[in-house]
Parts: structure tokens; C-alpha cells; sequence
């Protein structure tokens, strides 16, 4: 389980109070709420919005996430201020997403049309559907895949009529997940990308969990061929499902999807449909928090009773620790066991109208084909046992290595001396700390030591235009000479003066940046991230 997550967190998910949501992932930071509403108000409030964006942030310098969400910025922002300076190159960006979503569509068609002659029902979900819904087809939901849904039943036959068709799955054991996955994804012809579901949800399996969605849905016709499409609330309930979990690029739009349902439903929205659905399905809390975001962030009207409902609705205890856990950043160095924990959160949660006995049977299996295994489940476990073993190990020796070890290399006094330095923090497999913006060290100088050499940890370049920092340093009260510096200096050399009388032993080094650091989410000041202070002659 990830650090930092207890039993009192999993308890307090259900307080029907204001939701504190946590920034990254998922919900969004306070840059990229300034861009949904942009995206997303209406009236004077979008200009209100976008020029708040604009204080901080670029659109050179502009994440993965909230690039996504730029084709309905441009939409929002043009139909309320045709003039606006930014729009022509928004209407770039807008035009290459409803190329790429286009020609997503087109190469999608074929394969849709062979299921539908195989006389299987094909529902569209997420993009496909939301673009004929919620977006009114203005071609602003980007979209890098098709996703379809069809018919548990039909799902052998399904997958047989899309390989037939050219498309292959990646999955090196494709008939075996319709026993125990939701969902196969496939390639096809031009790079093309399907998801072929036949479950709506990724948690909720059972052969008859979908009955309730496919007695809701609605007849569309897209591309001439006759399709299905989730009730507007069950489009709701499912982006809350899939959107509410941690991501390495977030995945902002379920938000901007949610707030669109809405707006499309508008009065024929079935508030009643919803809650029942979400009950049903014990997953109450992503529904009940999406709502509380949508009327607190975005301006959207919820009903008080729907989300007092939804509150008053106790998950069970497996529900609670699944949505906890799968909201959690998922650290790349031990993936392995978080994918391992998330995949038996959901076998358990699929399993959980089966006995003991079934469901401890099914697990091995289960895991090999979820995992994507080429070896026995065991050999792989061992191996990634092996693998965290070194990490912890790793980290356990930053740990003894703290700061006196760092900084040895410059003659630092071993008693009496303060350091102005944060904690000592990995970087790869080195070590650093950050000093404070105003860092004074005490330091054994020989007399042949001429310069003072500054290792820095290698971060970003753009971080480290030193001189626009306002970056000086003193000697012995002296001014020091810095010989090697600029944007991406990862040593920085200061020449020590020569002044008659000045003590070198110790010698007092005054390290100042006037404008420090100050990272989102970090109540700390930084300013250099010292690796090592050397003395050169």
C-alpha cells in the first residue's frame, strides 16, 4: 500500500462534508482547475479564468493533461470572445486533435461494421459516445482510441470476428479475458487502436453485471450502422468510474466530460437512476465526489439531496481501500507490487459473489493473464522480490549517507557547525540536498585550494538560470568570483579571494539565491540542490 495511506483515511472517505481533494493525478492542480474553467464556464467568467491561467502558465510549457484539454478551450473561448489574441493557434491545436480523432473514427469503421453484420450489438463508449452526446459533435473530445462495448455473451464471438478482420491484441493470452477482464484491447490496420469491452465497468465482471446499462441505452446511427449508447446517466456514472483513478498523464477530460453530461442531459437528467446505480454498483464515493467538484470548481447545479444521498450511503470496506488506493501516485521503481495490490483489489472486487474456494482456485490465473505473463506467476514474483530488495537497500544506505558524508569532500568540521540544508533526497542513484535560499557554511580550507567547486543535481535545465536567480556567493566576507555559470551549469566554480588577513581555517562560505524556489505543494524555499562542495587548487 502506498505511504501515507491508513485505515483512518479509508474511514473518513465517507464523511458527507466538503471534499478535500488531493492535486495531481486524477483531480486537477490549481493551474489545470483554472483551465477546465476556461473550458467550461460560460459568460464573462471564462475570460476571468483563462487570464488567471495565463499569469503562470504557457502554452509552450503546457502539460500532457491540460494539452488535451485545449480543443475545448478554443471552442468555449471563441464563442464567447471572437477577438481573443490566443485563438488562432488554438484553432491550430484544435484542428490536429479533430484530425487525429477523425482519422481514429474512419479506421474504425470497418471493424464496426463487420460486428454489426455478425449480428452483434455494438454500444460506443467514452470518446465515440460522448462526442455524439455531450460535446454535439463539435469534434473538440480528442480521441486516441475507439472504445465499444458489446454483450457478455457475445464476447468469444466478438473477439473472433475482430481478428478475423485483422486486428491483434497484445495480450499474449486474448481468449482467456473474457472470464476474468472487462475489456481487450487491439491494433488494427493503420495503427488504428480499439478497446473492445464486454463489461462497461472495469470492476463489476459478472456475467449479468450489465444487464441494468443495456436495458438503459439509447438507438443512435453513426457512420450509417446502428448503435447503442449508454442513458445519460450511466454516461455520467461511467466516466466517474473510470476517470476517478490515479494516471501518469491525469486524465482531466473525465471531469470535463461529467460537467458536459450534464449540460446536454440538462432537466432529463435521472438523478433517481443514478444513485441506484451507484449502490448497486458500491461505488458511491467517486460518483458523490465528482459531484461535490462539479458544483464547487466548475459552477455546475447539483441537487442537494442527491449528493446527502449519496453520503448517507456506507461503501463497504473493500470499496473504500479500492478507491484510496487507486487514486495514489504509483511509483515506477516498485510498479510491480502496486499493480499487484490494484489487480487483487479487482479480483476480489469480481470475485465477490464467489466463495472462498473459487475465488483462492481462480487467482493464479487470473493474475498470469492480467499481468501479461510469459513465465510462470512464481518466477516473476521472485524476480520482483529480488528487484525491491535492492531498492529498499538503496535507500537504506541514502539514509546512513546523510549529510555529513555529503559534504566531507569540502574540510567540514565535524562538531559545532550549522548547516543550512534541507534533508538529503535521492536523485537516481545519487544523493543531494537543497540548500535554504540563504546558506552559510563553515569550511577547512587548505592553502592551496584556489576554487571551491559546486556539484549540482541534474535537474531540468530551465531550472537553473542562476544569474536571473539572483545567485552570489561570499568568502570570508568577500565577494567571490564565479568562473563557470548559466543555464544548464551542473558545476559551478568559485574563485576564493586573496585578501590580507582573511581566515581560511574555517572559512565562512555565504551561498544566496534572491529568488528562490517555492514548488506547488511545497512549503519549503529552495535553493541549490548541492550534490558536493569540492576544493580544487
Amino acid at each position: 500500500m502506498p505511504s501515507g495511506v491508513s485505515l483512518s483515511r479509508f474511514k473518513s472517505l465517507n464523511t458527507p462534508t466538503t471534499q478535500q481533494f488531493r492535486q495531481g493525478g486524477c483531480w486537477p492542480t490549481s493551474s489545470q482547475r483554472l483551465l477546465l474553467r476556461a473550458s467550461l464556464l460560460r459568460g464573462p467568467g471564462i475570460i476571468q479564468a483563462w487570464q488567471e491561467w495565463r499569469k503562470n502558465d504557457d502554452l509552450d510549457y503546457v502539460d500532457t493533461a491540460s494539452f488535451r484539454l485545449l480543443p475545448l478551450l478554443y471552442h468555449n473561448l471563441a464563442s464567447f470572445d471572437p477577438t481573443a489574441a490566443e485563438l488562432p493557434r488554438l484553432k491550430g491545436i484544435y484542428r490536429y486533435f479533430w484530425a487525429g480523432s477523425q482519422m481514429t473514427l474512419r479506421l474504425n469503421q470497418p471493424v464496426l461494421q463487420a460486428l454489426t453484420e455478425a449480428g452483434i450489438p455494438v454500444m460506443l463508449c467514452k470518446g465515440a459516445a460522448l462526442n455524439l452526446t455531450a460535446y454535439a459533435g463539435k469534434g473538440v473530445r480528442p480521441m486516441d482510441d475507439m472504445d465499444v462495448t458489446v454483450p457478455f455473451a457475445q464476447a468469444t464471438q466478438a473477439q473472433a470476428v475482430v481478428e478475423r478482420a485483422g486486428w491483434r491484441s497484445l495480450c499474449r493470452h486474448p481468449g482467456k479475458l473474457a472470464e476474468i477482464a472487462h475489456a481487450c484491447h487491439y491494433e488494427g490496420p493503420g495503427r488504428a487502436q480499439l478497446d473492445l469491452h464486454w463489461h462497461v465497468l472495469h470492476g463489476d465482471c459478472h456475467p449479468e453485471a450489465d444487464l441494468v446499462f443495456w436495458a438503459r441505452t439509447e438507438q443512435r446511427v453513426w457512420e450509417g450502422l446502428p448503435v447503442h449508447i449508454l442513458s445519460p446517466a450511466d454516461q455520467f456514472f461511467h466516466a466517474c468510474e473510470h476517470g476517478a483513478r490515479y494516471n501518469g498523464v491525469a486524465p482531466l477530460r473525465w471531469l470535463a466530460d461529467t460537467a458536459l453530461v450534464l449540460d446536454a442531459s440538462g432537466e432529463k437528467m435521472d438523478w433517481e437512476a443514478l444513485v441506484n446505480v451507484a449502490r448497486i454498483k458500491d461505488l458511491t464515493l467517486p460518483v458523490r465526489d465528482t459531484l461535490v467538484y462539479l458544483r464547487e470548481h466548475l459552477d455546475r447545479s447539483v441537487p442537494d439531496h442527491v449528493v446527502q444521498t449519496l453520503s448517507q450511503h456506507t461503501p463497504s470496506l473493500l470499496a473504500r481501500v479500492d478507491y484510496a488506493v487507486l487514486q495514489w501516485p504509483i511509483p515506477r521503481s516498485i510498479g510491480f507490487w502496486n499493480r499487484l495490490l490494484i489487480s487483487l483489489l479487482g479480483y476480489l472486487r469480481f470475485k465477490r459473489s464467489c466463495g472462498y474456494r473459487r475465488v483462492l482456485k481462480d487467482m493464479g490465473s487470473y493474475l498470469w493473464v492480467m499481468h501479461n505473463l510469459d513465465r510462470p506467476l512464481l518466477s516473476h514474483i521472485l524476480i520482483e522480490l529480488k528487484r525491491t530488495l535492492a531498492y529498499l537497500l538503496l535507500h537504506f544506505r541514502i539514509q546512513l549517507e546523510r549529510k555529513p558524508r555529503l559534504l566531507w569532500l569540502a574540510g567540514m568540521p565535524k562538531n559545532g557547525t550549522t548547516w543550512d540544508l534541507y534533508d538529503a533526497e535521492p536523485f537516481g542513484t545519487r544523493l543531494f540536498c537543497w540548500s535554504k535560499p540563504k546558506a552559510l557554511f563553515h569550511l577547512n580550507v587548505a592553502e592551496k585550494t584556489r576554487f571551491l567547486e559546486l556539484e549540482l543535481a541534474a535537474f531540468p535545465a530551465v531550472w537553473w538560470d542562476l544569474q536571473a536567480r539572483g545567485f552570489r556567493a561570499m568568502a570570508g566576507g568577500c565577494p567571490v568570483e564565479v568562473e563557470a555559470q548559466g543555464a544548464g551549469s551542473r558545476r559551478i566554480l568559485l574563485k576564493l579571494p586573496r585578501e590580507e588577513g582573511m581566515s581560511r581555517t574555517p572559512l565562512l562560505l555565504d551561498l544566496r539565491v534572491d529568488q528562490p524556489l517555492e514548488p506547488e505543494g511545497d512549503a519549503r524555499s529552495l535553493g541549490l540542490p548541492l550534490c558536493a562542495i569540492r576544493q580544487l587548487p
